[in-house]
């Protein structure tokens, strides 16, 4: 993806995150707000990939 897309999607994600309205709508879902780099992301998304394919794999769950 083109690097000036994603530093404005980022700031865009970063300032919405700030709304008090937005954090209070994920902290009542039971999730934690965040926001961050877009490096950030990208290792969370790896390492959730990663735990959560474990588990996939450890427990045999297949699609159906």
């Amino acid at each position: 993806m083109n690097a000036n897309v994603v530093k404005k999607l980022n700031t865009a994600m970063n300032t919405a995150m700030k709304d008090p309205a937005l954090q209070k709508g994920i902290t009542d879902r039971g999730e934690e707000p965040g926001g961050g780099t877009p490096e950030e992301l990208n290792k969370l998304t790896r390492d959730c990939y990663k735990l959560w394919g474990e588990v996939v794999k450890a427990n045999d769950i297949r699609a159906e």
